[in-house]
């Protein structure tokens, strides 16, 4: 019975507040009811009121008037508080299955007046941020997303809560921002690299050439070698001369190829995938991907970096690229 509710609740809910990437909170999505705290006001209220009549009290009938007042005054107030509030998802921060993402949030107050003690969560989790933005006041709020599974990952509604300012009553609204996290397989590290290339069969973190990026060592001065390339505070200890050697990644092309790995199990293959991505970007080795109907060309760099873990995320079972 109570998933047949829930189901019915789904469906009204998606029928009234319809998924959109920026919504402002009006009147048609904003409930509110009273709070434990406004139920047992209004029952001292009731109280003080019977009392009021059955002792014929005209101070106990005013003050049972002054305070249903106070609670209707408190309606409006607690209403108005999230009332013109303008919520917008603004993009995501990826992560590896197994840890958190994060969606981005701007929260914008109306024009004319300030929206104080906001909740913001995703419906069902506990964690909950706070925000209190003066009239017109933008900020930016980053909410966490557990990464259950590879791909897109959509949380749950948006929780939108305020019960300022008595605590009597509490006004929310259940949001779909129409945006997921993106999940990219957890890397596991495989003894053999799926190197299908130029230098196939050597590991990544053996192939290096004489450049000028990384640091590698010193070694003696000879007569060929520069004047630039001698290390001069060395000389200035009264160590001799000495020449700063630096190394490069090698430039031939690797290609990260799923048809090198052996295993028969596709997550196991993209999660090996993934390590080696991650490596040929640590050592700055240009690498290019080649997965069933999808090929990333070789290149290096944050850009590349993102589109093949990109790649491997969105990368279906059945061999396509989602």
């Amino acid at each position: 019975m109570r998933q047949i509710w829930l189901r019915y609740y789904a469906r009204w809910l998606a029928w009234r507040m319809p998924a959109a990437r920026q919504q402002r909170l009006h009147q048609r999505l904003i409930f509110i009811l009273p709070t434990g705290y406004g139920m047992l006001f209004l029952a001292v209220a009731l109280a003080v009121f019977i009392a009021g009549i059955n002792y014929q009290n005209n101070l106990l009938l005013g003050l049972a008037f002054f305070l249903l007042s106070q609670f209707l005054v408190v309606i409006f107030a607690t209403y108005r508080n999230l009332t013109g509030l303008l919520i917008e998802a603004e993009g995501m921060q990826a992560n590896f299955v197994g840890q958190a993402g994060a969606i981005k949030l701007r929260v914008q107050a109306r024009a004319h007046s300030g929206q104080v003690a906001i909740w913001l969560a995703w419906r069902g989790e506990a964690k909950q941020h706070t925000v209190s933005l003066a009239a017109n006041e933008s900020q930016p709020v980053l909410l966490p997303v557990a990464l259950l599974q590879r791909g897109w990952n959509s949380p749950q509604r948006l929780w939108v809560e305020s019960r300022y300012p008595m605590g009597l009553l509490r006004a929310w609204s259940h949001l779909d921002m129409a945006q997921a996290c993106l999940a990219w397989p957890h890397p596991i590290a495989s003894s053999v690299p799926p190197f299908l290339g130029q230098t196939q069969g050597q590991r990544a973190d053996e192939q290096a050439q004489r450049g000028d990026e990384d640091f590698l060592g010193l070694r003696e001065y000879t007569a060929s070698d520069s004047p630039s390339q001698i290390d001069w505070k060395s000389y200035a200890r009264g160590r001799g001369l000495h020449v700063q050697e630096f190394t490069n990644p090698i430039a031939g092309t690797q290609w990260l190829d799923w048809q090198q790995l052996n295993s028969a199990d596709a997550e196991l293959k993209l999660s090996q995938l993934c390590y080696w991505v991650l490596e040929c970007e640590r050592l700055r080795q240009p690498y290019g991907l080649r997965l069933p109907n999808f090929t990333l060309p070789p290149s290096h760099g944050a850009e590349h970096h993102r589109q093949a873990l990109e790649a491997l995320a969105l990368f279906s079972v059945g061999g396509e690229h989602g």
